[in-house]
């Protein structure tokens, strides 16, 4: 008797457990789902909250208006640009090399320059001769309107670098400087390029290598244009830069007109 009284209760007992552990579990379900729930909201929200602070202040319509100006003034060719248009054609070139330890050599060569985009930029394609060899060279350059510089990239045949100058007029003449790493010395060497023109048909580049603050100039090179430039050109190059000018303009007023309807209250 006292044995089945303890088997019996012992069964009653599991029993309780087993409905306690069941009732339990029933309960705990909701419960971890609501935290789950509860946990997912908080991260969403902390990310909301870093987005946002991620984002620039919205723009009122006079400043967003004044923001796409500014890019459109600094987008449309100037004076500086209607410049370049008189340097297109093609130039025969004298070369006096005068770099310090190196025999001193005068070689000839050519450079086509043409301006691209609706005359926003100037390439020149170089052809003549160094120590002998044959050299090639080619000249990106432009005016920046927002920085209010001169800005040119040149590269060669005869090196793996990129030579980058900015600069402004001095004394009617354009000023470009830059620095470059010579592999010789493995330092920094600040250079100079000044263009002059002679005449119409006639401009001079002189080129100068600053080192340890002492200034030499390294190389002189004399374009001369080969064959009188027309004026014919010019009327299609003022309407292209015309076209292009309203076609920005259309499309900037077209984005600034989807931008407000979007706007609250709209």
């Amino acid at each position: 008797m006292n044995r089945g009284i303890t088997f019996g209760m012992k069964v009653g007992v599991i029993g309780c457990c087993v409905v306690a552990l069941c009732t339990g579990a029933v309960l705990a379900d909701p419960i971890k789902d609501a935290a789950e729930k509860a946990k997912k909201a908080m991260e969403g929200a902390k990310k909301d909250a870093k987005d946002a602070m991620g984002q620039p202040p919205a723009m009122d319509e006079k400043a967003m208006q004044d923001a796409q100006e500014a890019w459109m003034k600094a987008a449309t060719p100037g004076a500086e640009h209607a410049e370049f248009s008189k340097m297109d054609g093609k130039w025969t070139c004298k070369i006096k090399n005068m770099y310090p330890g190196m025999p001193s050599e005068e070689t000839d060569g050519s450079m086509v320059i043409s301006t691209i985009y609706e005359g926003r930029y100037q390439v020149g394609e170089f052809k003549g001769s160094m120590m002998g060899m044959p050299f090639d060279g080619k000249l990106m350059s432009g005016y920046n309107n927002a920085s209010g510089q001169y800005e040119s990239v040149w590269i060669d045949s005869m090196s793996t670098m990129m030579m980058m100058t900015k600069g402004k007029k001095e004394n009617g003449n354009v000023v470009m400087r830059g620095e470059f790493m010579d592999p010789s010395t493995k330092k920094m060497t600040k250079t100079k390029d000044v263009t002059r023109w002679v005449d119409q048909n006639t401009f001079v580049m002189d080129f100068f290598h600053e080192t340890d603050g002492k200034e030499m100039q390294v190389m002189s090179i004399t374009y001369k244009r080969d064959g009188t430039k027309t004026d014919a050109a010019k009327p299609a190059e003022k309407s292209a830069m015309d076209k292009a000018k309203e076609e920005a303009m259309k499309k900037a007023e077209e984005e600034a007109k989807k931008i407000k309807d979007k706007m609250p209250g709209r």
